[in-house]
Parts: structure tokens; C-alpha cells; sequence
């Protein structure tokens, strides 16, 4: 009797354990500015997925431009998708750097970047793949959470006058 006790405590809690995302204690709270809000998908659970604009934080592409290029008409972005529990802690993220050269008639995606980090030990990265098409860089990434797949898609575009989104 007491192992059919201990046999239905264990699995109620490893149930509630396998229905809940909120792992605040293993995942990174925001603690610096993470860029221009873009948008904002909500889960039923309460779980965000919010993706921002910013700068690229390491090297950026167009340094390893020749300088008789005109780096003036070069940009280069990052767009980061943050997969977010219910509290507020960043789970896992997919992000695309892209560089762009643009003249006011026409703009081209000249090279990008795509990469995805997980913050929590329940979460893995299963894959991470880019591509560009025109003006246009995408990253999709798969994270696994307890056998689950979640993939999330993110790309960056720029206008011929030189304006990302």
C-alpha cells in the first residue's frame, strides 16, 4: 500500500512538473535593455514569445567591408526572438543578424548570421538554420522542452532607403 502511495505522489508530481514552463529559477531575467519592442505573441499559459531590434552587440559585418566600399550605404541589425515563461524569465531565444546594403532604388541582404541559446536546463536547442532571400534574412530555430518541439521563425528586411524591420 505504501509503495502504491509513493507510486501516485511521484507521478502527480512529475505530472505537474511536465504541464508547467515556469522555470524562473533557471532562466535569465532581463537585466539590460533588449532593443525595440516589435511584437508580442502570448501562449494561453502565459508564456511570451517577444521579439526586439537592436544593434548587433559583437563585431559588426560591415567592419569586414574593403573601405572602398561605401559603408555608408551598409546597416547591419540583429532581430532576437525571446521565448519567455509567465514570470518574465527568458527560456530560450533564435536571433538573425543581418547586414544590408541599400542606395534609395533597391536594397539586398548581403550577409546574416542565425542563432538560437537556451537559458534553462530544461530547455535544448535541437536546430538552427538561416537564409536570405533579397533584402531579407530569416532564422528558424527548434527548442525541445520534455520531448516537445517548439520552433519559432524570425526575420529582418530592409527598405531601399535603408529602414529595418
Amino acid at each position: 500500500m505504501l509503495k502504491k502511495i509513493f507510486s501516485v505522489t511521484l507521478s502527480t508530481i512529475l505530472l505537474l512538473l511536465a504541464s508547467f514552463t515556469n522555470v524562473s529559477a533557471d532562466s535569465l531575467e532581463p537585466t539590460e535593455y533588449l532593443g525595440e519592442l516589435v511584437s508580442i505573441e502570448y501562449f494561453d499559459n502565459g508564456d511570451t514569445f517577444e521579439v526586439y531590434l537592436s544593434d548587433p552587440e559583437d563585431i559588426t559585418l560591415t567592419s569586414l567591408l574593403p573601405d572602398s566600399i561605401n559603408s555608408t550605404n551598409f546597416i547591419t541589425k540583429t532581430k532576437t526572438g525571446y521565448f519567455k515563461n509567465a514570470s518574465g524569465g527568458i527560456l530560450w531565444t533564435v536571433s538573425i543578424q543581418g547586414t544590408f546594403w541599400y542606395n534609395g532604388t533597391t536594397s539586398e541582404c548581403t550577409s546574416y548570421v542565425p542563432s538560437a541559446k537556451s537559458y534553462s536546463t530544461y530547455w535544448t536547442i535541437n536546430s538552427v538554420t538561416g537564409t536570405k532571400l533579397g533584402n531579407t534574412a530569416s532564422a528558424t530555430a527548434t527548442a525541445i522542452f520534455l520531448s516537445q518541439p517548439y520552433t519559432k521563425m524570425i526575420s529582418i528586411s530592409c527598405s531601399p532607403t535603408g529602414v529595418i524591420s
